[in-house]
Protein backbone atom coordinates (compact mmCIF):
# COMPACT_ATOMS: atom_id res chain seq x y z
CA UNK A 1 0.00 0.00 0.00
CA UNK A 2 0.80 3.86 -0.71
CA UNK A 3 1.58 5.93 2.21
CA UNK A 4 -1.60 7.69 3.78
CA UNK A 5 -2.95 10.88 5.54
CA UNK A 6 -4.99 10.96 8.66
CA UNK A 7 -6.99 13.93 9.25
CA UNK A 8 -9.63 15.29 11.73
CA UNK A 9 -12.91 16.64 9.31
CA UNK A 10 -15.73 16.75 12.16
CA UNK A 11 -15.47 18.37 15.65
CA UNK A 12 -15.26 15.90 18.50
CA UNK A 13 -18.40 13.41 19.54
CA UNK A 14 -19.03 10.87 22.27
CA UNK A 15 -18.98 7.70 21.00
CA UNK A 16 -19.61 7.94 16.97
CA UNK A 17 -20.32 4.72 15.38
CA UNK A 18 -21.80 3.03 12.41
CA UNK A 19 -20.57 5.27 9.31
CA UNK A 20 -22.54 4.78 6.08
CA UNK A 21 -21.33 5.94 2.86
CA UNK A 22 -24.69 7.26 0.81
CA UNK A 23 -23.71 7.57 -2.68
CA UNK A 24 -26.95 8.85 -3.89
CA UNK A 25 -26.09 12.09 -2.09
CA UNK A 26 -22.78 11.97 -1.06
CA UNK A 27 -22.79 11.84 2.39
CA UNK A 28 -21.30 10.18 4.94
CA UNK A 29 -23.96 9.39 8.24
CA UNK A 30 -23.46 8.14 11.48
CA UNK A 31 -24.59 8.12 14.95
CA UNK A 32 -23.19 9.18 18.14
CA UNK A 33 -23.77 6.14 20.13
CA UNK A 34 -25.48 7.54 23.83
CA UNK A 35 -26.15 10.81 22.55
CA UNK A 36 -28.89 9.63 20.65
CA UNK A 37 -28.39 12.19 18.11
CA UNK A 38 -27.41 11.17 14.03
CA UNK A 39 -25.02 12.98 11.88
CA UNK A 40 -24.15 14.35 8.47
CA UNK A 41 -21.35 14.99 6.17
CA UNK A 42 -20.61 16.66 3.42
CA UNK A 43 -17.07 16.19 1.93
CA UNK A 44 -18.07 18.70 -1.09
CA UNK A 45 -18.92 21.57 1.60
CA UNK A 46 -17.06 20.08 4.60
CA UNK A 47 -20.51 20.87 6.17
CA UNK A 48 -21.50 18.74 9.27
CA UNK A 49 -24.63 18.57 10.97
CA UNK A 50 -26.64 16.96 13.83
CA UNK A 51 -30.02 15.87 15.12
CA UNK A 52 -31.74 14.72 17.97
CA UNK A 53 -33.66 11.39 17.31
CA UNK A 54 -37.03 11.15 19.51
CA UNK A 55 -36.20 12.67 22.97
CA UNK A 56 -32.48 12.16 22.59
CA UNK A 57 -32.18 9.13 25.17
CA UNK A 58 -32.35 6.03 23.22
CA UNK A 59 -28.68 4.44 22.59
CA UNK A 60 -28.04 4.28 19.09
CA UNK A 61 -25.64 2.32 16.63
CA UNK A 62 -27.41 2.47 13.51
CA UNK A 63 -28.32 4.50 10.57
CA UNK A 64 -28.97 3.47 6.83
CA UNK A 65 -30.98 5.13 4.17
CA UNK A 66 -34.28 3.49 3.24
CA UNK A 67 -34.17 2.15 -0.82
CA UNK A 68 -36.73 4.22 -2.47
CA UNK A 69 -37.77 7.03 -0.08
CA UNK A 70 -35.89 10.45 -0.21
CA UNK A 71 -34.68 11.51 3.69
CA UNK A 72 -35.97 8.14 5.15
CA UNK A 73 -33.61 6.20 7.21
CA UNK A 74 -33.39 2.88 9.64
CA UNK A 75 -31.82 3.63 12.60
CA UNK A 76 -31.56 1.67 15.53
CA UNK A 77 -32.64 2.45 19.04
CA UNK A 78 -31.87 0.10 21.99
CA UNK A 79 -33.43 -2.95 21.01
CA UNK A 80 -35.53 -1.80 18.32
CA UNK A 81 -34.88 -0.39 14.82
CA UNK A 82 -37.08 2.63 14.03
CA UNK A 83 -37.50 4.61 10.48
CA UNK A 84 -37.27 8.47 10.47
CA UNK A 85 -37.39 11.22 8.61
CA UNK A 86 -34.39 13.88 8.55
CA UNK A 87 -33.23 15.90 5.54
CA UNK A 88 -29.43 15.83 6.65
CA UNK A 89 -29.26 19.35 7.87
CA UNK A 90 -32.15 19.82 10.42
CA UNK A 91 -31.50 19.82 13.98
CA UNK A 92 -34.51 17.20 14.94
CA UNK A 93 -35.93 14.52 12.95
CA UNK A 94 -39.50 13.10 12.49
CA UNK A 95 -40.79 11.07 15.35
CA UNK A 96 -39.18 7.35 15.54
CA UNK A 97 -41.61 5.06 14.12
CA UNK A 98 -41.10 1.72 15.81
CA UNK A 99 -40.47 -1.31 12.48
CA UNK A 100 -39.40 -4.30 14.80
CA UNK A 101 -37.95 -5.12 18.14
CA UNK A 102 -35.07 -7.29 18.55
CA UNK A 103 -35.13 -7.90 22.30
CA UNK A 104 -37.19 -7.00 24.98
CA UNK A 105 -36.69 -3.20 26.08
CA UNK A 106 -36.83 -4.19 29.57
CA UNK A 107 -33.26 -6.19 29.16
CA UNK A 108 -29.80 -4.70 29.52
CA UNK A 109 -28.93 -5.49 26.55
CA UNK A 110 -28.52 -2.91 23.31
CA UNK A 111 -27.71 -3.18 19.45
CA UNK A 112 -24.27 -2.56 18.65
CA UNK A 113 -23.35 -2.10 15.37
CA UNK A 114 -25.34 -2.85 11.97
CA UNK A 115 -24.74 -2.96 8.47
CA UNK A 116 -27.29 -3.98 5.16
CA UNK A 117 -26.36 -6.81 3.62
CA UNK A 118 -26.43 -7.41 -0.33
CA UNK A 119 -30.28 -8.45 -0.72
CA UNK A 120 -31.09 -4.95 1.89
CA UNK A 121 -31.63 -6.67 4.60
CA UNK A 122 -30.35 -5.13 7.84
CA UNK A 123 -27.90 -7.06 10.07
CA UNK A 124 -27.40 -6.09 13.74
CA UNK A 125 -26.61 -7.58 16.89
CA UNK A 126 -26.88 -6.96 20.61
CA UNK A 127 -23.88 -6.26 23.05
CA UNK A 128 -24.13 -6.86 26.93
CA UNK A 129 -24.22 -4.60 29.33
CA UNK A 130 -20.69 -2.78 30.20
CA UNK A 131 -19.64 -3.80 34.02
CA UNK A 132 -16.91 -1.33 34.70
CA UNK A 133 -16.83 2.10 33.33
CA UNK A 134 -13.46 2.36 32.34
CA UNK A 135 -12.66 -0.94 32.33
CA UNK A 136 -13.09 -3.50 29.29
CA UNK A 137 -15.83 -5.64 31.32
CA UNK A 138 -18.85 -6.86 30.07
CA UNK A 139 -21.98 -9.26 30.50
CA UNK A 140 -20.91 -11.92 28.69
CA UNK A 141 -22.83 -14.44 26.25
CA UNK A 142 -26.25 -12.41 26.46
CA UNK A 143 -26.36 -11.19 23.13
CA UNK A 144 -27.34 -12.63 19.54
CA UNK A 145 -26.87 -11.41 15.64
CA UNK A 146 -30.17 -10.92 14.09
CA UNK A 147 -31.55 -9.99 10.83
CA UNK A 148 -34.09 -8.03 10.09
CA UNK A 149 -36.15 -8.67 7.02
CA UNK A 150 -39.53 -7.32 5.43
CA UNK A 151 -42.69 -6.49 7.33
CA UNK A 152 -41.04 -6.71 10.55
CA UNK A 153 -39.42 -10.19 10.30
CA UNK A 154 -36.65 -10.76 13.17
CA UNK A 155 -34.44 -13.97 12.56
CA UNK A 156 -31.48 -14.61 14.94
CA UNK A 157 -28.39 -16.19 13.52
CA UNK A 158 -26.03 -16.11 16.26
CA UNK A 159 -25.95 -16.29 19.90
CA UNK A 160 -23.98 -16.55 22.84
CA UNK A 161 -22.66 -13.14 21.65
CA UNK A 162 -20.74 -10.69 24.41
CA UNK A 163 -20.35 -7.86 21.87
CA UNK A 164 -21.93 -8.02 18.63
CA UNK A 165 -19.69 -5.83 16.16
CA UNK A 166 -18.01 -6.15 12.64
CA UNK A 167 -19.87 -6.96 9.91
CA UNK A 168 -19.61 -7.52 5.94
CA UNK A 169 -19.68 -9.29 3.45
CA UNK A 170 -17.65 -11.09 0.17
CA UNK A 171 -17.79 -9.80 -3.33
CA UNK A 172 -18.68 -13.12 -4.63
CA UNK A 173 -21.54 -12.95 -1.31
CA UNK A 174 -19.87 -16.86 -0.67
CA UNK A 175 -18.92 -15.38 2.88
CA UNK A 176 -19.80 -13.48 5.74
CA UNK A 177 -17.22 -11.84 8.15
CA UNK A 178 -18.14 -11.14 12.02
CA UNK A 179 -16.58 -9.64 15.06
CA UNK A 180 -17.78 -10.56 18.53
CA UNK A 181 -15.36 -8.25 20.09
CA UNK A 182 -15.03 -10.46 23.04
CA UNK A 183 -13.78 -13.80 21.72
CA UNK A 184 -10.58 -11.81 20.15
CA UNK A 185 -10.99 -12.84 16.52
CA UNK A 186 -12.75 -12.58 12.89
CA UNK A 187 -14.69 -15.47 11.55
CA UNK A 188 -15.78 -16.10 8.34
CA UNK A 189 -19.04 -17.97 7.77
CA UNK A 190 -20.28 -19.68 4.33
CA UNK A 191 -23.17 -17.81 2.92
CA UNK A 192 -26.37 -17.91 1.34
CA UNK A 193 -27.05 -14.42 -0.24
CA UNK A 194 -31.01 -15.99 -1.03
CA UNK A 195 -31.75 -16.94 2.19
CA UNK A 196 -29.51 -14.82 4.34
CA UNK A 197 -28.47 -18.19 6.30
CA UNK A 198 -25.08 -18.56 7.53
CA UNK A 199 -22.78 -22.09 7.85
CA UNK A 200 -19.45 -23.56 8.73
CA UNK A 201 -17.75 -20.99 10.94
CA UNK A 202 -13.96 -20.47 10.90
CA UNK A 203 -11.60 -18.40 12.87
CA UNK A 204 -9.28 -16.59 10.18
CA UNK A 205 -7.87 -13.80 12.31
CA UNK A 206 -6.60 -13.87 16.22
CA UNK A 207 -5.83 -10.75 18.09
CA UNK A 208 -3.28 -12.04 20.36
CA UNK A 209 -1.33 -13.57 18.00
CA UNK A 210 -0.78 -10.69 15.70
CA UNK A 211 0.06 -8.75 18.64
CA UNK A 212 -3.60 -6.23 18.37
CA UNK A 213 -4.20 -5.12 21.87
CA UNK A 214 -7.83 -4.13 23.18
CA UNK A 215 -10.79 -4.97 21.14
CA UNK A 216 -11.50 -5.74 17.35
CA UNK A 217 -15.26 -3.09 16.73
CA UNK A 218 -16.50 -2.72 13.12
CA UNK A 219 -15.43 -3.29 9.76
CA UNK A 220 -15.20 -2.71 6.13
CA UNK A 221 -14.09 -4.26 3.39
CA UNK A 222 -12.06 -3.10 -0.04
CA UNK A 223 -12.05 -4.40 -3.61
CA UNK A 224 -9.47 -7.02 -2.87
CA UNK A 225 -11.19 -7.83 -0.52
CA UNK A 226 -8.90 -7.01 2.47
CA UNK A 227 -10.85 -6.25 5.86
CA UNK A 228 -10.32 -3.02 7.76
CA UNK A 229 -11.52 -3.41 11.47
CA UNK A 230 -11.47 -0.46 14.14
CA UNK A 231 -8.86 -1.50 16.94
CA UNK A 232 -11.00 -0.21 20.08
CA UNK A 233 -8.44 1.16 22.70
CA UNK A 234 -6.03 0.45 20.47
CA UNK A 235 -5.61 3.52 18.77
CA UNK A 236 -5.68 1.91 15.50
CA UNK A 237 -7.24 0.00 11.75
CA UNK A 238 -5.98 -3.05 11.25
CA UNK A 239 -5.80 -4.21 8.17
CA UNK A 240 -6.33 -8.02 7.10
CA UNK A 241 -6.67 -9.97 3.93
CA UNK A 242 -9.69 -12.02 4.51
CA UNK A 243 -8.66 -14.82 1.90
CA UNK A 244 -5.53 -15.79 4.00
CA UNK A 245 -5.98 -14.16 7.64
CA UNK A 246 -2.80 -12.43 7.25
CA UNK A 247 -2.19 -8.82 8.84
CA UNK A 248 -1.26 -6.77 6.15
CA UNK A 249 -1.17 -3.19 7.82
CA UNK A 250 -2.27 -1.06 10.78
CA UNK A 251 -2.94 2.33 10.51
CA UNK A 252 -2.59 4.90 13.37
CA UNK A 253 -5.65 6.87 14.30
CA UNK A 254 -5.04 9.45 17.10
CA UNK A 255 -7.72 8.40 19.45
CA UNK A 256 -7.65 5.28 21.62
CA UNK A 257 -11.77 4.41 21.07
CA UNK A 258 -11.31 3.62 17.24
CA UNK A 259 -14.94 2.36 16.43
CA UNK A 260 -15.58 2.04 13.22
CA UNK A 261 -15.01 2.53 9.52
CA UNK A 262 -16.04 2.80 5.66
CA UNK A 263 -15.38 3.56 2.67
CA UNK A 264 -16.31 6.41 0.86
CA UNK A 265 -15.93 9.88 -1.24
CA UNK A 266 -16.46 10.43 -5.26
CA UNK A 267 -13.83 7.89 -6.07
CA UNK A 268 -14.88 5.19 -2.89
CA UNK A 269 -11.35 5.65 -1.99
CA UNK A 270 -11.43 7.58 1.13
CA UNK A 271 -11.81 5.45 4.56
CA UNK A 272 -13.59 7.47 7.08
CA UNK A 273 -12.87 6.16 10.98
CA UNK A 274 -15.21 6.78 13.72
CA UNK A 275 -13.63 7.66 17.28
CA UNK A 276 -15.13 7.88 20.51
CA UNK A 277 -14.06 10.43 23.78
CA UNK A 278 -15.38 8.66 26.26
CA UNK A 279 -12.57 8.94 28.58
CA UNK A 280 -10.86 11.95 27.80
CA UNK A 281 -6.66 11.73 27.86
CA UNK A 282 -4.63 13.91 27.03
CA UNK A 283 -2.39 11.11 24.63
CA UNK A 284 -5.16 12.15 22.36
CA UNK A 285 -6.38 15.67 22.35
CA UNK A 286 -8.81 15.22 19.02
CA UNK A 287 -10.38 11.94 20.20
CA UNK A 288 -14.07 11.63 19.00
CA UNK A 289 -13.88 13.04 15.88
CA UNK A 290 -14.34 11.47 12.56
CA UNK A 291 -11.38 11.27 10.67
CA UNK A 292 -10.72 10.66 6.87
CA UNK A 293 -7.51 8.70 5.56
CA UNK A 294 -6.45 9.55 1.89
CA UNK A 295 -3.71 8.20 -0.34
CA UNK A 296 -4.19 4.36 0.82
CA UNK A 297 -4.07 3.09 -2.37
CA UNK A 298 -7.19 1.13 -1.99
CA UNK A 299 -11.26 1.35 -2.92
CA UNK A 300 -13.87 -0.08 -1.14
CA UNK A 301 -18.31 0.18 -1.65
CA UNK A 302 -20.83 2.51 -0.87
CA UNK A 303 -23.39 1.85 1.84
CA UNK A 304 -26.19 -0.10 1.00
CA UNK A 305 -29.75 1.11 1.64
CA UNK A 306 -32.18 -1.01 3.89
CA UNK A 307 -35.04 -2.12 1.92
CA UNK A 308 -38.43 -2.38 3.91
Amino acid sequence: MTSYKVSPITCPLHLAKGPHWDANTQTLYCVDIFKGTVHSYKPSTCQFSTATVGDGKSEMAVIVPVTGEKDKFLVSMKNDVATISWDGVSDKTSKPEIVASAEPADNHNRLNNGKVDPCGRLWAGTTGRRLHPTELEFEEDVGSLYCFEKCGKVSKKLDNITISNGLEWSEDCKKFFYVDSYRYNVMAYDYDNATGNICNGKEIFKTKENCVPGLLDAMTIDTAGRLYIANYVGAQVVVIDSHTGKLVQKIPIPAEEVTSCAFGGPNLDILYVTTGNTNPSAKHPIAGRIFQVTGLGATGYAGRSVVL
